[in-house]
Formats: C-alpha cells, sequence, structure tokens
C-alpha cells in the first residue's frame, strides 16, 4: 500500500512539472460597440503567462454580430510577447477567422506583428442571391505593455 502511494505522489509531482503555463481568466471585460449598418463588435482578451520567463501569450476575439447577437463571423489574432518591465515586444503573430452565419465569407486572412502588437487582418463580405453586398475589411490588434499587461 506504501509503495502505491509513493508512486502515486510521483505521478501527481510529474504531472505537475509538466504543466509550465498558467492560464489566466480574462480580465478584461467584454467590450461591445455599435458599428452601424446593424452590425456590433463584440472583443474580449484571454492570456497565458509562462511562470519562469516575462513571456505571455494571449488571444483578442473579436465577434461580428447582428442585432440579434448572433455571431456572424469571427476574427482572433494571437499573439506571443516578451516583457521586461521596460519595454516589450511582439515576437509572433498568428490569425484565425471564420463565417458562422451562412451568407457571410471570410478571406484574406493574414495576421503581422509590429513593436508589442500582434496585427490580424481579414476581409467579411455579405451576400445575398450570390451577389457580393456588403464588404468589411476588419483588423483585430493585441498589444503588451512593458509591464506584460494584454489590451
Amino acid at each position: 500500500m506504501k509503495k502505491i502511494k509513493i508512486i502515486l505522489l510521483s505521478c501527481i509531482c510529474s504531472l505537475s512539472l509538466l504543466n509550465i503555463t498558467k492560464v489566466k481568466a480574462s480580465e478584461y471585460d467584454i467590450k461591445t460597440e455599435y458599428l452601424g449598418n446593424g452590425i456590433y463588435l463584440e472583443t474580449y482578451i484571454e492570456e497565458n503567462e509562462m511562470f519562469s520567463t516575462n513571456t505571455k501569450t494571449g488571444t483578442k476575439t473579436a465577434n461580428y454580430k447582428n442585432a440579434a447577437g448572433d455571431i456572424l463571423f469571427w476574427v482572433k489574432v494571437k499573439g506571443v510577447f516578451t516583457y521586461t518591465g521596460k519595454s516589450s515586444k511582439c515576437t509572433s503573430s498568428s490569425v484565425e477567422a471564420k463565417a458562422l452565419a451562412s451568407n457571410w465569407k471570410v478571406s484574406n486572412s493574414t495576421s503581422s506583428k509590429s513593436n508589442n502588437t500582434a496585427i490580424a487582418t481579414t476581409t467579411g463580405k455579405r451576400y445575398m442571391l450570390g451577389i457580393v453586398v456588403e464588404t468589411r475589411n476588419e483588423k483585430v490588434q493585441l498589444s503588451c505593455s512593458a509591464n506584460g499587461k494584454l489590451s
């Protein structure tokens, strides 16, 4: 019985050492703004922080919704940042985008980085009877402060 407890305790300790990141629930409020033409933009940030280094990864999601609250399409930028307390830098950036409404499509999704900011751009198009009736060129930016705060 003692051997089983030791083995179990060893397994638990080993698994806890493998978990080197801390997932942090978003401290940021969900922000909503009206963009016009019946479309609302809802944004929120999620972050992961590495324990032993001044490195942080995070995502900023932008949901484009109709007045009923249905998501038409979404864009997510992911950034990896280093920070020192005096400065910060974006070391990588990626983008995901997807249309959820049947009459919307997304295309031209790209990511880039500039200094301490990860940037995602995409084009959302609304179709009616196979014809484009609305085009939205959208940009989502995620920045990191010198102290590691994402915005």
